[in-house]
């Protein structure tokens, strides 16, 4: 059931960020540990930003220092040179800084198959 919320939550983070927010209206983020709310429109470091100030404590050290927070990067491992491996099938995807276009355009083609 839990798993299932996280699956059905639509704000565009990470798997793990969704963990601690409830999806409000459009751009609308509700904290679950504090109930605060939270309009990120594309500026979803806003939430990690919450996270870390308020909430440091639910967070792993790993987490408290990532910056890959964006949905696509539960899809894919980030390696240098802005490379990344799909999880799904080990292909090298190039992407480019903190635009996540190619990202999303490699994970159509297997949504399509």
């Amino acid at each position: 059931m839990a798993n299932q919320e996280i699956e059905d939550n639509k704000i565009p983070v990470c798997r793990w960020m969704r963990r601690h927010y409830i999806e409000g209206a459009k751009f609308i983020a509700i904290c679950s540990h504090c109930q605060i709310v939270i309009y990120y429109r594309n500026a979803y470091s806003i939430l990690h930003h919450h996270l870390m100030e308020e909430h440091s404590e639910k967070l792993t050290e790993e987490q408290k220092i990532e910056n890959k927070i964006h949905w696509t990067w539960d899809y894919f491992i980030p390696k240098a040179n802005q490379k990344a491996i799909c999880n799904l099938c080990s292909k090298i995807i190039k992407y480019h800084g903190n635009s996540y276009s190619l990202l999303i355009n490699h994970l159509r083609r297997h949504r399509d198959k």
